[in-house]
């Protein structure tokens, strides 16, 4: 701060490239993103395209509550302390199988019992909601490493792995 001024001009020039790096990742997730649902909508019709968004709904949730706010505590103490960063990085690992492997337990309970209020759930086999739900602990491992690269400001690292997830999401479709 220079006379009540923010001055920008030390390190504008990570600025400038954090952010055109970020808005290419951000651009090109949506690409990615676009031709898959174009390529499943066509694929799957729109009884398979709904079928296959109400088979990843259970999950979805199961992602969101797992993360339980930890993955936006990382980031933020991933940039605070730079020492804690190596027992953040293992204390995720160990929260993520933990958390997830009860979020999974608990979501296919869920879906054992029938799925109470969501009778439309169960017009699906029963191993097409195994499969999604499997992944859940490692959904929710990769959102806190995510967000750890994010409190490091590792924003090329971040974009890489980002787009490198959508494209291997592309390929998989």
């Amino acid at each position: 701060r220079r006379g009540g001024h923010v001055d920008f001009s030390v390190g504008s020039m990570d600025l400038k490239r954090n952010i055109a790096i970020t808005m290419a990742g951000r651009l090109s997730g949506m690409a990615f993103r676009l031709l898959s649902s174009v390529i499943l909508a066509r694929g799957l019709g729109p009884d398979g395209r709904g079928l296959l968004a109400l088979m990843f709904l259970v999950p979805d949730l199961a992602i969101t509550l797992g993360r339980l706010g930890f993955d936006q505590a990382n980031a933020v103490y991933a940039g605070l302390d730079r020492a804690a960063r190596r027992v953040m990085l293992w204390h995720s690992v160990l929260l993520a199988l933990g958390v997830g492997a009860v979020t999974w337990v608990l979501a296919l309970g869920f879906l054992t019992i029938g799925a109470p209020g969501l009778t439309a759930l169960t017009t699906i086999p029963y191993w097409l909601y195994v499969l999604p739900l499997s992944l859940v602990p490692l959904k929710v491992l990769i959102d806190y490493w995510l967000a750890l690269l994010r409190g490091m400001n590792q924003i090329v690292l971040l974009n890489l792995v980002e787009t490198s997830v959508r494209v291997g999401s592309l390929l998989l479709t």
